[in-house]
């Protein structure tokens, strides 16, 4: 059964300080609660996770996936579009979500 989710954002190309995406902490509480298993992957907050690295994990987790939702701002719209094109090519479910 396809029970785990991948929360996803990126850093934007910003002269802001790094700071905590909370609505992908709000999604993963009300998926624990529902029973998935939620994987938060902030780069933003976490600066050695990279698109490809990021990717290389989910593609090898995918048969468990049930989707991936992203968190896009408008500084990091590229980077975020161009993840959920390599997404959609291996035939994962992608949820967008953000202010972008």
């Amino acid at each position: 059964m396809k029970n785990k989710v991948y929360l996803v954002t990126f850093k934007p190309t910003s002269h802001r300080t790094a700071e905590e995406n909370l609505g992908l902490q709000y999604l993963a509480a009300v998926l624990e609660k529902e029973g998935y298993k939620a994987e938060i992957r902030d780069a933003w907050l976490d600066e050695t996770l990279s698109q490809d690295s990021i990717f290389s994990e989910i593609e090898s987790e995918k048969e468990n996936i049930l989707f991936v939702a992203t968190s896009s701002y408008m500084l990091n719209n590229k980077t975020t579009c161009d993840f959920i094109s390599n997404l959609s090519r291996q035939n994962i479910n992608v949820v967008a979500g953000g202010y972008g």
